[in-house]
């Protein structure tokens, strides 16, 4: 029996940050068209789905998309390589070296993360420029630690 490829587990984001990330899916003035929430997190979610979009579930979170081919990928079980297409990143998580991992976030006006990839110091340039694409009008991106990050996701209630 061919087993699944495994997703990294993820951390949860807030539900602030997760309701800016669809309000950036449903704005056609943004190229983000797809936005995956960790396993555990799904309350975050907005009840229904935007309009053309798919929302796929699977044991290691849902994924919200308006790009048919990334649903199909989700759904069939996606690999770290594949989610990393999936949501714009360079660098799959799998390949990060830790010694000099930053995760770059695409943050709206009220600081809710819209994006956000994590980068070995080789890829930093290319996510930059990836997360740069997600970062909604009157937005700003940022360079964090990853333990940053996780402080601030602990901070912010989840």
């Amino acid at each position: 029996m061919k087993r699944r490829p495994q997703i990294p587990p993820t951390v949860p984001e807030p539900a602030s940050d997760i309701r800016a990330q669809i309000a950036a899916l449903r704005d056609p003035r943004n190229a983000k068209d797809a936005v995956f929430v960790a396993r555990g997190n799904e309350s975050a979610l907005p009840p229904g789905k935007p309009n053309g979009t798919k929302r796929i579930a699977r044991p290691e979170g849902t994924l919200v998309t308006s790009n048919a081919k990334k649903a199909r990928v989700f759904a069939a079980g996606a690999s770290d390589d594949q989610m990393a297409r999936i949501v714009e990143a360079p660098q799959p998580k799998s390949k990060v070296d830790p010694r000099t991992a930053r995760v770059i976030q695409a943050r709206d006006g009220a600081g809710n993360v819209v994006a956000e990839a994590v980068s070995s110091w080789g890829a930093y340039t290319k996510t930059v420029a990836a997360i740069r694409k997600q970062k909604p009008v009157g937005g700003r991106v940022v360079a964090m630690t990853p333990i940053d990050v996780l402080a601030r996701r602990l901070r912010n209630g989840v």
